[in-house]
């Protein structure tokens, strides 16, 4: 685990450590969390299409997404604290955020509130991220905190200039240009680093 990945989770431990400790008490199932999330995502992206260019719409679907993120980031902790932890869990929270990466990025094409095209690069490098360190950990190297823009860091980048959208026209296109730029980095800092490990 890099310094970056483990300084995330203590400050991701030290926020939500109460609501965890409630949540285990009375034996919420982590798999709720998880489809919460999911479901927050789906409502985002539904509030992006709708935007047409609206604002408030716009602002409110960065709110969603940080909610849903946040949450995501809790199935994790309830799980390790309740002794939960599953490949099956694992496999279907990857999968979800995938299919929610997808869905937001529809849901901006469809409002049309930035070029079509940025788009496209945004969501192809959002999940190449992804895809390499798939390919790595099947290859036996673990990349959780390498690079530079991880899922966390590209919601977060997505909801914040979302939320400026109201008085700020461009604020979504350069934050999707933003989180394109990021992630193509961090695609090269995690092919150099798997190409090191197996040397």
């Amino acid at each position: 685990m890099t310094i970056k990945r483990s300084l995330e989770k203590k400050v991701l431990i030290k926020i939500s450590h109460q609501l965890v400790k409630i949540l285990a008490e009375r034996k919420i199932d982590p798999f709720l969390l998880t489809y919460s999330a999911f479901g927050l995502t789906l409502f985002a992206a539904l509030l992006y299409s709708l935007s047409k260019g609206s604002g408030l719409f716009i602002a409110i679907a960065g709110f969603i997404l940080l909610l849903s993120g946040f949450l995501d980031a809790l199935d994790g902790e309830l799980a390790r604290t309740l002794k939960k932890v599953s490949r099956k869990g694992s496999f279907l929270d990857s999968v979800l955020d995938k299919l929610g990466e997808v869905f937001i990025a529809l849901g901006i094409f469809i409002s049309k509130t930035t070029s079509a095209l940025l788009v496209i690069l945004f969501i192809t490098c959002s999940l190449l991220v992804s895809y390499v360190r798939a390919k790595s950990e099947q290859l036996g190297v673990e990349v959780m905190g390498v690079g530079i823009a991880e899922r966390a860091e590209r919601i977060i980048i997505l909801a914040v200039t979302s939320f400026f959208y109201p008085i700020w026209n461009f604020s979504l296109e350069y934050g999707l240009l933003l989180i394109t730029l990021l992630s193509v980095i961090t695609i090269i800092q995690r092919i150099l680093y798997v190409y090191k490990q197996l040397l």
